[in-house]
């Protein structure tokens, strides 16, 4: 073999190792990591969805609580006897005259609620009026 040859060869043999090397290397060390970069990421992802459910959770579960502490109580004769002193009270509040207040037979929306029509009917001027509105809201 001529020098030119054996420089050629060995110039091709180094292009070979280095070739052969780098795929060594991309296939036994980067490729695994950069697979469990990714899975990381997918995780860390996956946390931050649940952590925002989480707070979203805690959230609503906070203004459930709020809304049933507003809510009227769900057995009908309870919620009517309940609602209806209240009303009594806006009224006295507002100094109504001859004040009354009536409430009229449940309607049921099966799965839903229950409607309870109450009235309110008194004399009163138009300030005792809007202050009672007011209240009412």
């Amino acid at each position: 073999m001529k020098p030119r040859e054996k420089v050629l060869a060995v110039i091709v043999a180094l292009i070979l190792v280095g070739w052969g090397g780098q795929t060594l290397f991309e296939s036994m060390l980067q490729a695994p990591l950069d697979a469990r970069r990714r899975k990381i990421k997918k995780l860390e992802s996956g946390i931050r969805d649940k952590e925002l459910a989480i707070e979203r959770a805690k959230e609503w579960t906070a203004k459930l609580n709020t809304w049933r502490s507003q809510s009227l109580p769900s057995d009908v004769a309870l919620a009517r006897s309940a609602y209806q002193n209240w009303l009594l009270e806006l009224v006295e509040l507002a100094e109504f005259e001859r004040s009354h207040v009536d409430s009229g037979e449940a309607v049921n929306k099966p799965g839903v609620y229950q409607k309870l029509p109450f009235t309110v009917r008194a004399r009163a001027t138009l300030p005792k009026l809007t202050q009672f509105l007011y209240d009412f809201y």
